[in-house]
């Protein structure tokens, strides 16, 4: 028997009414909250009141049709009532960037807006260390991770200066602490050279002056006697290697003239005497030429050892090569006495 227009139109209209309660969120409820969103349909309605209809089971199938037992669908699908994504859920939200003062996966740190200069942490948002060429806390400079030479910061992170031990701008040379007098680099960071003002190795001295009268000659040695210079004002006289020659002028004491015949010095190679200095029985005339005195002879023809006493002298008594022999004899008055 087939069913009837009539329950076929009151079961439509069952249907209808359903899916107007679950679209509203009256049609399913868990714990008594009005679910979010559509909720699938698992129930299936069934035409049983008309049995005359073989070919009419009901309605199976169908997920739009609200069910009001079933649990509530809420998987942020469009149909949600709030239409957010899940905050829990990383992939549904931007991923947070360097610099927004959050600690976020791969940051080491992040100090807020850009990370500015002068803070522990980089605008890379690593650590802030001396190497890396952001000026960091207690960083004066930085000069990356590769320094070289000449430039205004060192690898210490501090503004380089002449004394550091780095070559900076304008510097030909820093040794550091041994910078100064005696060394190869000076105090100023130049190469020691003479005639900068700046004693260095191998310089005795350096007054940066063309004057080899005073206490530094131009070659950076000290002055002393015989360098052939005068010192003004403590020298008299300086001849350098012809110092102390016979006749020079100079003496080695630099303080007055050499030896020379007259100055009462008997300078033996030179001189036979020199007034009061001479050999024995000799006379010494102004030019440093001596002669025998009377009675004495020069009787082996060197008169710098002296002149024989022919009064007196036993080998040589009244003339030379006159000997008084025996043991009682001896020259008197120029006679041998027996």
């Amino acid at each position: 028997m087939h069913s009837s227009p009539i329950s076929r139109t009151a079961l439509l209209a069952a249907v209808l009414l359903a899916c107007s309660f679950d679209a509203t969120g009256l049609g399913d409820e868990v714990g008594g909250t009005p679910a979010p969103g559509v909720t699938s349909v698992t129930s299936v309605a069934t035409d049983t009141g008309d049995t005359g209809d073989t070919g009419d089971t009901g309605v199976t199938g169908d997920t739009g049709v609200a069910d009001l037992t079933g649990p509530v669908d809420d998987t942020g699908g469009s149909g949600e009532a709030s239409g957010m994504s899940d905050p829990s859920d990383p992939t549904m939200d931007p991923p947070a960037s360097c610099g927004d003062g959050v600690l976020n996966p791969g940051e080491a740190c992040d100090g807020g807006p850009n990370n500015p200069g002068g803070l522990a942490c980089t605008p890379e948002c690593t650590t802030n260390v001396c190497g890396d060429s952001y000026i960091g806390a207690g960083e004066a400079c930085d000069p990356g991770p590769d320094p070289q030479n000449g430039l205004a910061c060192t690898p210490g992170c501090t503004v380089n200066i002449c004394g550091d031990g780095y070559l900076g701008v304008g510097e030909l040379c820093d040794d550091g602490p041994n910078n100064g007098a005696g060394q190869p680099c000076t105090a100023a960071c130049t190469v020691a050279k003479c005639g900068d003002g700046m004693p260095g190795a191998g310089e005795d001295c350096d007054d940066a002056n063309n004057n080899n009268n005073d206490a530094c000659l131009n070659s950076c040695k000290l002055a002393t006697c015989g360098d052939d210079f005068l010192f003004e004002g403590t020298e008299n006289c300086d001849e350098g290697v012809n110092n102390g020659m016979y006749g020079s002028p100079c003496n080695v004491a630099c303080n007055g003239p050499g030896p020379y015949c007259g100055d009462g010095v008997w300078e033996k190679t030179k001189e036979q005497c020199d007034g009061n200095a001479k050999p024995d029985g000799v006379n010494c005339d102004g030019m440093c030429k001596a002669t025998c005195q009377v009675n004495h002879a020069d009787c082996n023809n060197n008169i710098a050892d002296g002149c024989e006493n022919l009064k007196t002298d036993e080998d040589y008594c009244g003339m030379c090569n006159k000997k008084c022999v025996g043991p009682l004899n001896f020259c008197f008055n120029g006679n041998c006495s027996y």
